[in-house]
């Protein structure tokens, strides 16, 4: 009777080794999906910044852009107002 109690342990132990291979094969399994999904996201969000890096850095050269022109109309304004200043100076 104890050569068949340790053969069924025995029986039972291989089971329950087999039983926890075989979760540690699908956490494993789980876990290679979960890094592949991080890495695409990863993947992702670098292209989000370079996406978003260069549409400031338009915005940024558009605003550049449009100070500039600004800038151009003050002086024009301004040469404007002088020469109406002398013209009614000279009146």
């Amino acid at each position: 009777m104890d050569e068949q109690f340790i053969q069924t342990f025995v029986s039972e132990l291989r089971l329950g080794f087999a039983l926890v291979v075989d979760r540690l094969d699908q956490t494993n399994f789980r876990l290679d999906q979960t890094i592949v999904r991080l890495d695409r996201l990863d993947m992702n969000i670098e292209l989000l910044r370079a996406e978003t890096r260069e549409k400031f850095d338009g915005i940024g050269l558009y605003l550049k852009s449009i100070n500039g022109h600004i800038l151009d109309h003050a002086k024009a304004i301004s040469k404007l107002e002088k020469r109406v200043t002398d013209i009614e100076e000279r009146d």
